[in-house]
């Protein structure tokens, strides 16, 4: 999950549908693409069967391997800790913490303690980066040699966080 405030094509629904991040301009959820990716769709399919621009989709998920890339800048300083560079001080901007989806995990000294799927190498901005290009789970997976369960579970995990995540903070406005 990316820190969606600073998303340019994302924004906050109206307090009264639940405070869902949406696709700028429309009433689409955005929770609703992960879960469309996790069920095999493309970009594409998606922006058609809901009526999003396919541009504010690949946007999305551009924006989203970027959040990845750019957390980066948060490296592990010893075993199981992530601590900032030193000359670099946390903005806030960095991603949420994955820590409780079990198809990820980030491990110091390992592929420069970005998010990596469980027993791979394989950073989960490259999901990101791909899927904002078309690509679908079947075709990811077989080009990077992953684990279409782990892909999916990161997916309907996004997608599920969006939701919740969401809908507390409705409840505390309520």
């Amino acid at each position: 999950m990316a820190n969606w405030k600073h998303c340019p094509v994302v924004e906050r629904a109206n307090e009264q549908d639940g405070g869902l991040w949406v696709f700028k301009g429309t009433d689409v959820a955005l929770y609703r693409m992960y879960e469309s990716l996790a069920s095999g769709m493309t970009v594409g399919d998606f922006a058609d069967r809901f009526g999003v621009a396919m541009q504010l989709a690949a946007a999305t998920l551009r924006y989203e391997a970027e959040e990845f890339r750019d957390d980066l800048l948060i490296r592990p300083d010893g075993p199981g800790e992530i601590t900032p560079i030193p000359a670099i001080v946390p903005t806030g901007a960095e991603i949420p913490d994955w820590h409780n989806c079990p198809a990820v995990e980030r491990i110091a000294g390992k592929v420069s303690g970005a998010w990596i799927f469980t027993e791979s190498r394989l950073p989960l901005w490259a999901m990101y980066s791909e899927m904002a290009s078309g690509t679908t789970v079947d075709e990811f997976v077989d080009w990077y040699y992953g684990n279409k369960a782990k892909v999916i579970a990161v997916l309907k995990y996004e997608a599920k966080s969006l939701r919740e995540s969401q809908l507390k903070a409705y409840a505390h406005t309520a």
